[in-house]
């Protein structure tokens, strides 16, 4: 659920999740379960701090669903540039499948809803204007070369890593909407974001 301001008053109103929400939350978890199953066994978290990586690593079934219902991308998408090698000159490591099905499959949902809707693809993928117009332009034949090619898929947040530890064990439902308004910023500042919002909202 996305939150707005209220019409002449200072409050929070929820705006219905309809299928694009629902998608950036099935894709959510297909990210946050391909992490945990890479943290436990200590490989590589797309970025993700070893602290968060930490704490991922011991989460609980119930805080990975809580997580990956958060309603904007846990993900960052890497807009591709230029073009692609042709796929038949890639070659795919068998013990990479599952993180290139992965790429494949949140570069194609990115490009999807770029197309259909740009306002919720900078909202949702916090993606920049110049990498929608991108998106919508990118050959649809030309995807999975790019996830063959390079990381097209990290985390977001990476670099903050309270803000994943808080969306890991946070369960009071007013810090979690203050999480989701912090996340929801096109782009969180350092200065702002370095340390977790206090315990207690403001009256």
């Amino acid at each position: 659920m996305v939150f707005q301001r209220g019409k002449g008053v200072d409050m929070l109103e929820p705006i219905p999740a309809g299928a694009d929400f629902a998608e950036v939350r099935a894709l959510n978890r297909l990210f946050v379960d391909f992490l945990a199953d890479r943290a436990r066994r200590g490989g590589h978290c797309f970025g993700l701090g070893r602290a968060a990586v930490g704490a991922l690593r011991a989460a609980e079934p119930a805080s990975l669903e809580t997580l990956a219902a958060f309603p904007r991308a846990l993900f960052q998408v890497r807009v591709p540039r230029g073009r692609a090698s042709r796929i038949a000159d890639l070659r795919i490591d068998a013990a990479d499948v599952s993180r290139y099905v992965l790429h494949v499959t949140i570069l194609l949902s990115a490009w999807t809803l770029s197309r259909r809707n740009p306002y919720l693809a900078r909202l949702l993928l916090s993606l920049e204007e110049f990498d929608v117009r991108k998106l919508r332009t990118l050959d649809l034949a030309d995807i999975p070369a790019h996830c063959a090619a390079g990381e097209t898929v990290v985390c977001a947040f990476a670099q903050y890593v309270w803000l994943w530890q808080k969306l890991l064990t946070e369960t009071r439902p007013e810090a979690r909407r203050q999480l989701l308004l912090i996340a929801l910023q096109p782009r969180v500042d350092v200065s702002t974001a370095s340390q977790p919002p206090p315990r207690k909202l403001s009256a």
